[in-house]
């Protein structure tokens, strides 16, 4: 990240508070995020490296240690290039502040709108409130993106005490069930296009 404000010389702006937090973080602190990601988990190597394993947190931990990376950036990198209908939420005080989508994820048309509360249903809820342990669980599709009631996700949550944050990896455990529900938006989107 430091290394990124000195190539792509721009100032350091941390103003949004805690460096940790990614509330209201400056365009320049993203950039150089980014760019720290690009540079640990280069994406052919990392493909390679995620590939035949599961879409949870032991995966992502395994492979953090292996590019000596933090969870946040592994997690998003798995997503971004997983295969299979994936995604990735992080999550501040209960609130959503970004997620990235698996290619496969996109042409769905997933989507939850920054600054959502965690919905009530999920494994990241349940564990933020002390109402489970796990983070680990199936729900309906619909418990995190709308219309999707016949798909089932499985979703892996991660909760961080210390910043009130929430991780979630989610994907679909049944590709017909996505299979069915990609083409209405994919129509649509061809439309608009």
């Amino acid at each position: 990240h430091e290394i990124a404000h000195l190539v792509l010389e721009l100032p350091s702006d941390h103003s949004h508070g805690p460096e940790w937090s990614y509330a209201g973080r400056p365009s320049n602190e993203v950039c150089c995020d980014v760019f720290a990601a690009e540079l640990l988990l280069p994406c052919k190597l990392f493909v390679e490296a995620a590939k035949d394993r599961p879409i949870d947190f032991d995966t992502v931990d395994h492979l953090r240690f292996a590019f000596f990376a933090s969870r946040e950036a592994t997690a998003s990198r798995l997503a971004a290039t997983s295969r299979i209908a994936c995604g990735y939420v992080l999550s501040e005080g209960g609130k959503v502040q970004h997620i990235v989508r698996s290619p496969s994820m996109r042409v769905t048309g997933a989507w939850v709108a920054r600054g959502s509360p965690l919905p009530t249903g999920s494994a990241a809820n349940a564990l933020r409130n002390d109402q489970d342990d796990s983070g680990h669980r199936a729900v309906d599709g619909d418990v995190w993106f709308d219309g999707w009631g016949d798909v089932e996700l499985v979703e892996s949550s991660v909760y961080i005490r210390e910043y009130d944050q929430t991780l979630t990896l989610l994907h679909c455990s049944d590709q017909d069930e996505l299979d069915a529900l990609a083409r209405p938006f994919s129509t649509e989107r061809a439309d608009e296009d």
